[in-house]
């Protein structure tokens, strides 16, 4: 889900909000490493994906104004705990 809120400072555009669902297919990464037996679990993720459901914001409904669409990537750190 995209979900935006705003007002811009000096523009003339009037902008309350927008909620639209976005997706496309994703390929992610994962390392992993166990410090001990009951020590911290240390996470490495990597992700990366295509938009093919991509939200516009128009202007006028004819102007886009902004978009989610495209390829991005993600990288993220996880700290865990064995139990």
């Amino acid at each position: 889900m995209s979900r935006t809120n705003g007002s811009p400072a000096r523009v003339a555009i009037v902008f309350a909000a927008s909620c639209a669902a976005w997706g496309g297919p994703e390929l992610r990464a994962r390392a992993a490493y166990a410090v001990g037996r009951r020590l911290p679990i240390i996470a490495i993720e990597l992700g990366a994906g295509y938009v093919l459901l991509p939200v516009h914001g128009l202007r006028d409904g004819t102007a886009p104004v902004y978009a989610v669409e495209g390829p991005w990537i993600s990288l993220g750190v996880d700290l865990g705990l064995n139990f």
